[in-house]
């Protein structure tokens, strides 16, 4: 499957790779090409690398792989503020096993209401009433984890215009990879290939009138025949990099308390001109996040030569914030484009999503629950020998950390290699990873530490081949001290990890 993606992605871009800025305007479903996710648009959609979740569907489906459990968002555009266009989407993601994510997301666009005239009635006052334009997108994506660093996704548009009584329907094509690297997937890439799809076609009885017919002056009914167009096709790709700093902080999908983003992306367009540009990002916790961005094209910055009522310069914040720890998480996103004429581009949008039960900075009760629950089905209990306890006791007591990190050592690694062979032939065992530390320092940053500490064990363990379901991870930082803190000896034997197998 990863293969064939990347083998369409390849031939299908080799179509679209071309900027051509003298074919402007001849395309049609220019819809498809106005983004009102609030998140990327403060990036300018310079987000391909790195954009997850619901948004993706929008500008790369690999990004849509990234979903934890289920996401749901809301997003309100005002497009070109005085133009009364607006712009409102919908769109849900949820797993599908262990790997694989499908989303819908649907797109209207209403570009406000028109006077009707006539040729006989040209004025807007002359009584006729108001039509108003309709455009409909519905997406469909599959996505798809196919590694640790590859992601993969394709999405298929539904696409519906109608004015009055003529309407057009197609279909459309997206297509998109991510690749990570980096031991805090600090180095994105990204690449996605949009809006491929067979030319449209407007009909219906708007284009029928009455007429005379030939030589004869006979009045008849006559139709006139509608012209294809097709769809605005696109090619993007970009690169992102993460810089995490200050202390440590696994929780909520962060590695440390602050984060840098610098991205870049270029863009290809079949009917217009290319262009290229970047982004910043600041975030906190995850849980605040400020951007910027610019996307540059050709022109942009004479007036006489813009093609684009839109200057280039964007900007956005988000906040999301969990219910409680390790729970449903509930978020808002604002961006602004700027443009000239116009009052520029304003989008909001509303976020939940719901995590997947493995975040260190909360419980994680649900997958022993289910196994406690399976096992009492099948009348079985786990029982070990003493050797087998032993064992574990022994395993427990070889796992160390660098200092003031969540970094195993080396030795543990090999050791905890011994507890994953031990658990895969213990097939229907439950593993409980509890972690301490001795009372140096601030004790809500040491129960954070240790809760760091037990999710990197699990972690380890998940990555040896271990169901996550079949583990729980937990911290108590100085709790339940095992010796005395006022020595070094007693405080080297309180930083421990204690296991348990039932």
């Amino acid at each position: 499957m990863k293969r064939i993606l990347i083998v369409v992605i390849a031939l299908l871009s080799t179509n679209v790779f071309a900027g051509n800025p003298d074919r402007i305007g001849e395309n049609g479903a220019y819809q498809l090409l106005i983004n009102g996710w609030p998140r990327s648009t403060g990036f300018w959609d310079m987000y391909t690398a790195r954009i997850t979740g619901v948004e993706s569907m929008r500008l790369n489906p690999a990004g849509l792989a990234h979903v934890k459990k289920m996401d749901v968002v809301l997003a309100q555009t005002l497009w070109f503020q005085g133009s009364q266009t607006q712009v409102t989407q919908a769109g849900f993601a949820g797993k599908l096993g262990e790997d694989n994510v499908v989303g819908v997301e649907l797109m209207s666009l209403s570009p406000g209401d028109f006077f009707r005239t006539t040729e006989a009635n040209p004025d807007p006052g002359n009584g006729l009433g108001t039509f108003k334009p309709r455009y409909l997108n519905l997406g469909v994506t599959f996505a798809r984890t196919f590694s640790n660093r590859i992601y993969g996704g394709a999405t298929i548009r539904l696409i519906s215009e109608s004015v009055e009584n003529i309407r057009a329907m197609g279909f459309a094509l997206d297509a998109g990879l991510q690749y990570i690297l980096g031991k805090k997937e600090n180095l994105r890439f990204g690449v996605s290939i949009r809006n491929l799809g067979t030319p449209m076609k407007y009909s219906g009885d708007g284009f029928t009138f009455r007429g005379v017919r030939g030589d004869n002056e006979f009045l008849g009914t006559q139709s006139a025949v509608a012209q294809k167009f097709e769809l605005p096709a696109q090619l993007t790709i970009g690169a992102s990099y993460d810089f995490w700093l200050g202390p440590e902080y696994q929780c909520a999908g962060a590695y440390n308390l602050h984060r840098i983003t610098l991205t870049g992306q270029f863009t290809s367009n079949t009917f217009g001109k290319d262009n290229f540009g970047g982004g910043f990002e600041y975030g906190f916790k995850e849980m605040f996040m400020v951007r910027a961005g610019y996307r540059y094209e050709p022109g942009l910055l004479v007036p006489e030569q813009r093609t684009s009522a839109y200057t280039g310069i964007s900007a956005g914040m988000s906040v999301e914030v969990p219910f409680k720890e390790n729970g449903p998480t509930m978020g808002i996103d604002y961006s602004y484009r700027t443009s000239d004429p116009f009052g520029g581009t304003h989008s909001i949008g509303l976020r939940f999503g719901l995590g997947d039960g493995e975040d260190p900075c909360g419980d994680e009760d649900e997958g022993k629950d289910a196994m406690d629950s399976e096992n009492k089905k099948k009348g079985k209990k786990i029982k070990l020998s003493k050797s087998e306890v032993e064992l574990i006791e022994t395993i427990a007591a070889s796992i160390s950390f660098e200092t003031g990190s969540s970094d195993l050592t080396e030795e543990s690694k090999a050791t905890l290699d011994q507890l994953a062979d031990f658990m895969k032939d213990k097939e229907k065992a439950f593993l409980s990873i509890s972690a301490y530390t001795d009372n140096v320092g601030n004790e809500d940053d040491n129960l954070q530490l240790s809760r760091e500490r037990a999710f990197t064990v699990k972690t380890y363990l998940k990555d040896k081949g271990i169901d996550s379901d079949r583990m729980k991870a937990k911290g108590f930082g100085e709790a339940d001290p095992i010796a005395d803190n006022d020595t070094e000896e007693g405080k080297a034997q309180n930083r421990r990890v204690e296991l348990s197998v039932e």
